[in-house]
């Protein structure tokens, strides 16, 4: 009895040893200090690649430095891994025209069945932090009407998994699930959505976005929060940062007309002219049953931009900033 216990005890250290080995597989021991040094590099990701060693390094722009940065480093800690470098600002573009893709497809396929969605967002209110913890590659979970990496886009109700790449298994993880409860899993790739977060023009506010918005005569300073892709396409933030809270809705309301904003502008960072959003609604105190504090900010375009940099010019020249 002694003896076998003391088998299973050595087999669980082992397992513990290898687990852990893989893990560390995962950091570039130097790469911490490199990335505060070096506002180009977003992250990067060591792992397998339809089984052979990989690192992928994500970039906010074409930066030499970063390149033999990690290149030195794996030549000289890995053997035979491949090194993929992702310049964000360029392929931002080409997966925002897939993504449309991809959405057209979604309005031309029949609408999940309420009950269906409301299932799926169940199964991911439950599941999805395990799913964050457990794939570190997956940076959103969403659902849809279909399952984009069938050949012929089938149309069926399905849970989307956001994810950096769709073929990289970092080391120490599992593969992706092809399903969750029962319903399958579509693999899309998506880069922006890490992008929230850290920005190289953020001084005050780093990591984090720095948002600015004029509130009478005074500017007040906050911070971008999730994006938002809907009928509006935008950002949220806090209601208090572009409000003066006691001028704000604070009753009970059945709906949202009692929350629609005086159109505030929002610049970035917060003490420049850079016009990037337009306040649409805030809630702060009760909305229904629940208590808010949320302002919708809308992406702007390149016109109101124009007309929008000269206001907060006049603005910063009047008020200055805090």
């Amino acid at each position: 009895m002694i003896s076998c216990i003391a088998v299973m005890f050595a087999y669980c250290c082992d397992f513990v040893l290898i687990v852990v080995k893989e893990w560390e597989k995962r950091e570039i021991p130097e790469a911490s200090g490199k990335i505060k040094q070096n506002s180009s590099i977003l992250k990067y990701v060591c792992g397998l690649k339809k089984d052979k060693p990989f690192l992928k390094v994500f970039l906010q722009d074409d930066n030499e430095d970063a390149k033999r940065f990690f290149r030195t480093q794996v030549e000289n800690i890995y053997e035979n891994m491949q090194c993929e470098f992702v310049n964000v600002n360029d392929v931002s573009e080409i997966i925002s025209e897939k993504d449309e893709e991809i959405e057209q497809k979604e309005r031309n396929a029949p609408e999940i069945p309420e009950a269906t969605e409301k299932i799926l967002n169940e199964i991911i209110a439950s599941e999805g932090e395990k799913i964050y913890a457990k794939h570190s590659i997956v940076v959103g979970i969403g659902v849809s009407n279909i399952i984009s990496k069938h050949p012929k886009a089938c149309r069926q109700p399905c849970i989307v998994l956001y994810c950096l790449d769709t073929d990289l298994i970092p080391y120490g993880e599992k593969p992706l699930p092809y399903f969750i409860n029962g319903y399958p899993c579509d693999v899309r790739e998506e880069i922006c959505l890490m992008m929230v977060g850290t920005c190289k023009d953020c001084k005050k506010l780093n990591p984090g976005c720095d948002i600015g918005c004029d509130i009478g005569s005074e500017i007040s300073t906050g911070s971008a929060g999730f994006l938002v892709n809907g009928q509006i396409k935008g950002f949220l933030t806090a209601a208090h940062v572009v409000q003066n809270v006691d001028q704000i809705y604070i009753e009970k309301s059945d709906s949202m007309d009692n929350t629609v904003s005086n159109h505030e502008q929002i610049t970035h960072p917060s003490d420049s002219s850079e016009v990037i959003g337009e306040v649409e609604n805030y809630i702060c105190g009760n909305y229904w049953s629940f208590g808010s504090d949320i302002a919708i900010v809308r992406a702007v375009s390149v016109i109101e931009k124009q007309q929008g940099n000269q206001k907060c010019i006049e603005n910063l020249r009047t008020y200055g900033t805090p």
